[in-house]
This record gives C-alpha cells, sequence and structure tokens, in this order.
C-alpha cells in the first residue's frame, strides 16, 4: 500500500498492519501522537520523516520497523533513564545532565568505511550539554537491519560531532537480545554498529587469554585510558622504559603493554 501527498501531517495515533509494508511517499513531514505502532509489515518513508509528539511512543515488533528517519525531542535529566520514546537509544546520565536532547534515528541505510558497511541503522544524537556526561548509553536495533553483520561480533561505534572518522567504543555485547551497552560516555553524536568483520575504522581484534598477555593498541579510540580499552583486565598496565617496567594508565598506538587477565 503506497500514500502520497494525501497523508495526514498529524495523528494521533497511528498502527500499521499490513501484509507486506506501508509507504509513504510524501514532500511534507508529519507528527504522530499518542502510539506509532508497527504491528505487522513495515513502515516505509520516503521524502519525508515522522516526528513523535512530546509523549508519544514507538511500538514496533520483530521484523516490522520504520524505515526512514524518525525525530524525537526529550528533556534528559541527570539520574533519570530516558528511552525517547522507545526508537532504541536510551541514555542515563550519572555527571552533566544533557538538558533538551534531539534524537534523530536513520534506519535502511548502513555507514560505510572502506569496504565495511555497519547495520542499516543510525542514530545522530543532540544534547544541549555535550560534556562530562559520565552516561550509560543502550544501543538497540532489529535482526531485520543486520545487513549480513553477525550480532555475536557485534561493536559500538561514535562519529563523534566535527570528526573525520569513526571511533570504536568500548561496549558489552548482548546479541540475543540486539543490543549494546556502553558506560561513562561523555558526549554524545552519530552512533551506529558493526560487526568484526565491518570495522569503520583502521581496527585489529585480537584473543585475549588467560594469563598476561603483550598487547599494543591496534585501534583509532576516543578514549586511550586503560581502564576503558581492557576494563576486564586484573592487572596495571606495564610499558618497558629503559631497564624497568612502568605503569601506564593512559596508553598509546604502537607501544607494547604487559596486561593480565583471568
Amino acid at each position: 500500500q503506497e500514500l502520497g501527498s494525501g497523508f495526514p501531517v498529524l495523528a494521533n495515533n497511528l498502527t500499521i498492519d499490513n501484509l507486506y509494508y506501508v509507504k509513504v511517499d510524501s514532500a511534507s513531514d508529519f507528527t504522530v501522537n499518542g502510539t506509532l505502532s508497527v504491528l505487522n509489515g513495515d513502515l516505509r518513508l520516503k521524502n519525508c520523516k515522522v516526528t513523535l509528539g512530546p509523549t508519544a511512543t514507538l511500538l514496533e515488533t520483530p521484523g516490522n520497523t520504520c524505515i526512514g528517519q524518525i525525530e524525537v525531542t526529550r528533556t534528559v535529566q541527570t539520574g533519570v533513564e530516558e528511552d525517547f520514546g522507545n526508537v532504541g537509544i536510551i541514555i542515563n546520565a550519572s555527571g552533566n545532565a544533557p538538558g533538551v536532547t534531539n534524537v534523530n534515528r536513520y534506519t535502511g541505510t548502513p555507514q560505510t568505511y572502506a569496504n565495511s558497511q555497519s547495520i542499516l541503522r543510525y542514530f545522530d544524537i543532540s544534547p544541549t550539554i555535550n560534556s562530562d556526561l559520565n552516561a550509560k548509553l543502550t544501543f538497540k536495533y532489529d535482526a531485520s537491519e543486520l545487513n549480513g553483520n553477525n550480532p555475536a561480533t557485534m561493536n559500538l561505534w561514535k562519529y563523534p560531532e566535527g570528526a573525520i572518522r569513526w571511533y570504536w567504543q568500548n561496549a558489552t555485547n548482548y546479541p540475543d537480545e540486539y543490543k549494546l551497552v556502553a558506560t561513562s560516555v561523555n558526549s554524545l553524536s552519530r552512533w551506529t554498529a558493526s560487526d568484526a568483520n565491518n570495522p569503520l575504522a583502521t581496527t585489529l581484534f585480537v584473543n585475549i587469554l588467560k594469563g598476561w598477555n603483550m598487547i599494543s593498541v591496534s585501534l583509532i579510540v576516543e578514549d586511550y585510558s586503560k581502564s576503558a580499552l581492557y576494563p576486564t583486565s586484573i592487572s596495571s598496565a606495564y610499558a618497558y622504559e629503559g631497564v624497568n617496567y612502568v605503569v601506564k594508565n593512559t596508553l598509546q598506538n604502537t607501544t607494547g603493554y604487559w596486561l593480565k587477565f583471568l
């Protein structure tokens, strides 16, 4: 079913229940208050976006999603978990309060680097306050958006505002739930995910063995602290300098470090 310019610019509730999909090809954006439910088939947006109202909620079912751009704005307070109307991003800041925060979710289009492609979902997040947030960020996606990526080896990526490259982010992967969770996030911008075979920056993934490992940082990352790069290590990071090994809390590329793991 395809709908054009006659689609309403405001709906109090909207339910998609179609065997295949509903495509809205309109020059006008539209707003949904209440609940936008995608129960069967996709809602495919072309040349328009949907905005969720101040208290609106998105309800998608597995394999049935809104494909295109969704915009939502919420006020994020310190210590309060905000899910932005259930669009797939959750932020809980324990540092500075982000304040009024705009989120745009884009699905159906991957982010690319060289021959690598991300999943078919990314978020642009623009808070009023964007420093020292110390936030927990949960990134969710749908299995229909994998784009050939393997959820078992999924990684989280950030493209900081004004940057020229993607940065790998330390995150816990929950492949069965199709989500990644990062902590100690101090600023927000563009976020996406890809697996170990589709890195969005020059990356080398290595296997960590039990006991002492000699490791070099072969990732381009935003946070080079030992705690961020190797949170499961049970030792300090030791670098050889002259005739002694020296503890390093901040690591760097091209240097080898001894770290111990259980």
